[in-house]
């Protein structure tokens, strides 16, 4: 039974041994044990890492193409509205902000074509006025009974 025991503690130390050691760096020299505790360490040198703020604009797009998927476009463009001037997304953000105002332009024309008056206004009223498609929009409401130009 002793011996039993002996074997089955034996096994267990080298076995837990054998698993928490695989994970040890072999130290063969100092420059390589330097190396290898520092692998699995991030990159702070990578390019988005230098700049935090793109990385956060990064997210802001991110979530709202998110938006613009379940066809809520004037959310999306609400939350692009908040990246920065001086952010180097700024250029993309409005790109995007006019395609998604023109979407929400030609969902309002759609119901205008289909004498749906009162949805189509509520629908061209939502197009911001910092987009391109904000000025047929207004053309639009102010002749909401002509769906046609």
């Amino acid at each position: 039974m002793r011996l039993r025991l002996a074997f089955l503690g034996s096994l267990i130390f080298f076995g837990l041994w054998g698993y928490w050691g695989h994970d040890l760096p072999s130290l063969n020299s100092p420059a390589e044990a330097s190396a290898d505790a520092t692998a699995d360490l991030p990159d702070t040198t990578s390019e988005s890492n230098v700049n935090p703020k793109a990385d956060l604009s990064d997210n802001v797009i991110e979530m709202a193409f998110s938006l613009a998927s379940r066809s809520r476009y004037v959310d999306a463009i609400a939350l692009l509205q908040t990246i920065p001037v001086e952010d180097e997304n700024f250029l993309r953000a409005n790109q995007l902000q006019d395609l998604w105002a023109e979407t929400i332009l030609t969902l309002g024309q759609a119901k205008l074509k289909q004498g749906k008056i009162s949805e189509a206004k509520a629908i061209l009223k939502s197009i911001p006025e910092t987009t391109r498609s904000y000025a047929e929009a207004a053309e639009l409401l102010d002749n909401g009974t002509n769906p046609i130009k």
